[in-house]
């Protein structure tokens, strides 16, 4: 059936609002409220919403009348997942206070009797207070004015300290400061000094076991006797070059240079330690020819820490430009090769010429000091010696 009736259907009568349930018409109404004479419609829109009072089970208790106890319990229903209740308003009347010892406490929480105890100044209590929270939480701030003072003692165990590496600075150090493990016992440097200089101790010479006095005794004795000798290293580095097979002449002050390579300039490896002071005591020059050639005299050897800038090739004429000027070291005068049938050989001895290196090795031009023209190629060797 439909909803709503229609009276007197055949004249056009009034429509009754009602809904059908199964077949029951039930009339659908509005609802009103007021005294006698008075009809408010329930409407919350114009603050007239329907009036409610709350009872208890048995109807004759009013709930939130004023000074009036009621057993009956107001509850609020809901869900886990459901919109919170706000609670606002006033709870009590100033006549009617809550009062704490009418609250029941929580499961778990300290009783009444113990509550006067926790925080009375001079008074110990068994209760322990925690502050419960989280790694990210608020620091709780803790005065030093606060925390009781505590005699020290060496009671209880300790942890073990890492050792303390890198540089230590000690200052302002009073009191007595123990040794470590296998440091000397001498309680003064007075007495330090004493046993360093004590000549009881058989002098040291050769690489024996000894006291540091042994060793100073050991050289002493050595000087003295005028056996003491101060052991140097030497070094010596060899260069060869083989000239072209030309019969073009040099002039007075050319360079010989190698048949390849764009420079004539000689490098000897290893001559020193790297940017050290060494000492050129000789060198040799020898040529694998069988005779001196007309006009051949003697030889020129120029010295460089590195190899020089000017870069002159085999029979380019020999100078000092400034490119050169930083890395030059001087010179040696070879002298005039001798023939030893088929060989010819000249050695310039003490020449004593002290450089400075800046690698280590040593870099030179061979220049002739006389004019001549070669027969055919030629190869020449030229020995630095040096001590450091």
């Amino acid at each position: 059936m439909a909803d709503n009736t229609e009276l007197n259907a055949m004249s056009g009568g009034d429509v009754v609002a009602d809904e059908d349930i199964a077949g029951v018409k039930h009339q659908l109404v509005k609802m009103e409220w007021g005294a006698s004479g008075t009809a408010n419609k329930v409407d919350t829109a114009t603050g007239k919403p329907l009036p409610v009072q709350l009872r208890s089970p048995t109807g004759t208790d009013l709930i939130g009348t004023a000074g009036t106890a009621s057993a009956a319990v107001l509850s609020v229903q809901g869900i886990a997942s459901g919109t919170a209740v706000a609670v606002s308003g006033t709870f009590w009347q100033t006549t009617q206070p809550i009062s704490a010892a009418s609250l029941p406490l929580p499961t778990g929480a300290a009783s009444a009797a113990k509550q006067p105890a926790l925080g009375t100044a001079g008074s110990a209590s068994s209760d322990v207070i925690t502050i419960q929270g989280i790694a990210s939480g608020t620091v709780v701030p803790v005065s030093v004015a606060t925390i009781p003072s505590h005699a020290v003692t060496n009671a209880g165990t300790f942890a073990v300290q890492a050792a303390q590496t890198g540089t230590w600075n000690i200052t302002n150090v009073s009191g007595t400061i123990s040794l470590p493990t296998g440091a000397s016992t001498e309680t003064s440097l007075a007495a330090l000094l004493a046993t360093a200089g004590a000549t009881s101790g058989a002098a040291v010479i050769t690489d024996a076991n000894g006291t540091m006095q042994q060793y100073l005794r050991g050289l002493v004795k050595q000087w003295i006797s005028s056996t003491l000798t101060l052991a140097s290293r030497a070094a010596s580095s060899a260069v060869t070059l083989t000239r072209t097979a030309d019969t073009n002449g040099y002039t007075a002050n050319d360079i010989l240079g190698s048949a390849t390579g764009s420079t004539a300039a000689l490098s000897f490896t290893n001559i020193g330690p790297s940017g050290a002071e060494v000492t050129i005591s000789s060198v040799e020059l020898e040529i694998d020819s069988s005779g001196v050639i007309s006009g051949e005299t003697s030889y020129r050897l120029y010295l460089y820490n590195v190899t020089p800038q000017s870069a002159v090739g085999d029979n380019g004429a020999f100078d000092l430009p400034s490119g050169d000027r930083a890395s030059f070291l001087g010179y040696v005068d070879l002298g005039t090769p001798v023939d030893l049938g088929s060989t010819l050989y000249v050695r310039a001895d003490n020449v004593n010429t002290q450089v400075k290196l800046s690698g280590t090795g040593l870099f030179g031009y061979l220049v002739t000091a006389g004019a001549y023209t070669p027969a055919s190629a030629r190869v020449y060797k030229i020995t630095l010696h040096a001590v450091f």
